[in-house]
């Protein structure tokens, strides 16, 4: 999404640092021993305060010797907005000042107080229909508080992006194994989620919902059974849409990211309602690690794994 100046040196592995409310998660990916698969490793720097949480990215930095590793950042979806918008007729490179004109109805501050950028759908998402694009608002003080603390800590940023797009790169790294066809990826967050729908490496559809993990922990269980009813009905709209207002056909795989509770909570539920295959993913064996990683941990830092895989620099 928003570029950084390059330095070129020689790497031998990729950074993805998700900068969030409560802490600064990092992951590490490396050439790993067994052949297809990358070596893993995670951190996560729990807190509010960012100051104190930079200082603690930093010594970690030096200590793994990441300072001149690509990075890629990732915004936490509460630092920004998403916008489903119709695309201006402009060139490509007029496109993002011509969407932010397009929304300053809808913006809380001044134009010249945020920073817009845009991805676009494949062409066969619209067939004779408008052309769409998703904007994506922020801040510029947010972007530029949340990626002090990566800058201050030496490391080479590449780029900042959002989670949407941190998770369609974690469903490329998986394209393999879905063999092109269409798939669906939830990740759940303490208070929310979002789900993505893509196909052949293409993000087609991305959805906020609101059933979180914290919610999910503290109902009851007629209640935790209500919230994933809830998230049941937001997931079957997303995949109705895909089918049959972007003529994708019908997805045959729900993909869960991981999370601390049991597996079995939502992944049997969403199985035995949606009457389709749930896989729950594990990043345990999707790459080489030291020691297994807990699902809280890879919950905490699905969002930088995504951008640490990223081989494109938006």
């Amino acid at each position: 999404m928003f570029g950084f100046n390059k330095r070129k040196k020689t790497h031998t592995g990729r950074l993805g640092i998700e900068i969030s409310p409560v802490g600064i998660a990092v992951a590490t990916l490396r050439p790993g021993v067994v052949a297809g698969k990358e070596a893993c490793e995670c951190h996560f720097i729990e807190g509010t305060d960012l100051a104190e949480n930079g200082r603690a990215l930093k010594k970690y930095i030096s200590e793994t010797d990441c300072q001149d590793l690509p990075t890629n950042i990732v915004l936490h979806p509460s630092m920004y907005k998403l916008f489903y918008v119709q695309r201006p007729n402009v060139d490509e490179a007029d496109l993002s000042d011509a969407v932010k004109w397009q929304l300053k109805d809808q913006l809380n501050c001044p134009l010249n107080e945020v920073v817009v950028d845009c991805f676009s759908l494949p062409d066969d998402a619209f067939r004779g229909s408008n052309n769409m694009v998703y904007a994506v608002v922020a801040e510029k003080s947010v972007v530029e508080e949340a990626t002090r603390a990566a800058l201050d800590a030496t490391v080479d940023v590449k780029s900042v992006e959002i989670c949407e797009l941190a998770m369609r790169n974690i469903v490329n790294l998986l394209e393999a194994d879905i063999e092109g066809a269409g798939a669906a990826l939830l990740h759940m967050r303490n208070s929310d989620g979002t789900i993505n729908l893509s196909q052949g490496g293409n993000l087609y559809l991305t959805r906020q919902v609101e059933s979180g993990l914290t919610m999910l922990e503290m109902a009851d269980d007629a209640s935790q059974e209500e919230l994933l009813d809830e998230l049941l009905l937001e997931i079957q709209r997303s995949l109705d849409y895909y089918d049959s207002q972007l003529h994708k056909g019908n997805i045959r795989n729900v993909m869960l990211g991981p999370t601390r509770l049991d597996s079995a909570l939502v992944g049997n539920h969403l199985k035995d309602r949606l009457g389709i295959d749930v896989t729950v993913l594990d990043l345990n064996d999707l790459f080489e690690v030291k020691q297994d990683m807990s699902g809280e941990l890879q919950n905490q830092c699905f969002s930088a794994v995504g951008a640490a895989h990223s081989q494109i620099v938006h």
